[in-house]
């Protein structure tokens, strides 16, 4: 069993009784991990709260290291979770508050996504950015019209704000 597992058991071990969204929770964070990929539990007693470390192997943020909050509802799947991003970053999709457009997060949710989905698309957006749904402009602009421009901003923001 790896380091993730006994993590997500100990979080679920305090809990007396685990509900519905924590137990497809659970099923879903064994599947979640992969190369790249790491899983925190800030708050020790909940497990419907985590942040996923990504770490791009190619693309324009391969030198970052990026921090995602995930919570999930208590009616998840039913509900979408909610993902913000917590380091900052010069992306088209991804805007200063930390706010991540991805569809699936938005018009195409389903119930059936699992949470390793949810990292997948995040991963997606680090190798494919789309410039024409931004929720940042101003980087959506410079990553089509100034590309060197544009490498030298993500790369100044890696070097100021990514985790080392």
């Amino acid at each position: 069993m790896n380091d993730k597992n006994n993590a997500v058991r100990k979080v679920l071990g305090v809990r007396h009784k685990a509900n519905q969204a924590q137990v497809r929770l659970n099923k879903d964070l064994d599947e979640a991990v992969s190369e790249g990929i790491k899983l925190s539990f800030p708050e020790a007693n909940n497990i419907q709260k985590f942040i996923v470390l990504i770490q791009p192997a190619t693309g324009h943020w391969r030198a970052g290291k990026f921090e995602f909050e995930f919570t999930i509802p208590d009616d998840w799947p039913i509900t979408k979770p909610d993902i913000k991003i917590l380091t900052r970053v010069w992306h088209p999709n991804i805007d200063e508050n930390g706010a991540v457009c991805l569809s699936i997060l938005r018009d195409n949710y389903l119930a059936t996504l699992s949470i390793s989905q949810f990292v997948a698309g995040l991963q997606y957006l680090f190798i494919e950015p789309n410039p024409n749904s931004p929720l940042n402009t101003e980087a959506a602009t410079m990553f089509k019209n100034e590309p060197a421009k544009f490498q030298e901003t993500v790369d100044d923001y890696i070097e100021k704000y990514c985790p080392k």
